[in-house]
């Protein structure tokens, strides 16, 4: 038996993509926010209602209607997105950037639309513009302080290479087996075992 309710949630829903292509937000965020308070929207009609009420700028509105998204589709790289471009928008670049590494991992590998093909590239080269910023207010920072990375050695210095996002810390992977509290180092310095230069020699 056809459920009268869905149709008509259906059809309120069709009106309010039609409105959402028009530029319409206004007329698109009530029809989405129609279907929403019914309890019954999807991810998809969750996506509709952020972007209408992102075209209006409304910040905190469509964070929380990207928030629905991801609570079903944590991998929605539309929403995710959107939600560095917000954030962008907001001034918080560091939450940008967060942003911005999730949609892209998401993205990675899969047969995408071209519109949002398009925003993963802007998201990307938008990355790497926010992240020399970061790095270049830190080290000018470091450098108010005193602070030099050849002076505080390599380790500082990969330190400020993982918190700037040009490298990723190396951490254990066992297909098996982990062994706890193994130092998590990537490379052994061979001069650290006087063992070494003999075993290379043989």
């Amino acid at each position: 038996m056809t459920d009268p309710q869905k149709i008509d949630l259906e059809r309120i829903a069709v009106s309010g993509v039609e409105a959402l292509k028009r530029g319409d937000h206004r007329t698109a965020r009530t029809a989405f926010e129609q279907v929403a308070a019914t309890g019954r929207a999807s991810v998809q009609v969750w996506l509709f209602l952020a972007q209408a009420c992102d075209m209006a700028d409304d910040r905190p509105a469509a964070m929380a209607a990207i928030a629905k998204v991801l609570e079903s589709d944590p991998g929605n790289a539309y929403a995710l997105v959107m939600g560095g471009e917000i954030q962008q928008r907001s001034g918080d670049e560091r939450a940008a950037m967060a942003w911005y590494d999730r949609a892209l991992a998401a993205a990675d590998g899969l047969q995408l639309p071209n519109d949002l093909v398009a925003r993963l590239h802007r998201a990307d080269t938008a990355r790497g513009a926010l992240r020399g910023r970061f790095e270049a207010q830190m080290m000018t920072t470091l450098a108010d302080a005193g602070v030099t990375t050849d002076a505080a050695g390599p380790r500082f210095a990969e330190a400020i290479s993982i918190v700037s996002g040009r490298s990723q810390p190396h951490l254990q992977q066992p297909t098996s087996f982990y062994f706890p509290r193994l130092p998590q180092v990537p490379f052994f310095d061979p001069a650290d075992f006087a063992w070494a230069r003999a075993l290379a020699d043989a």
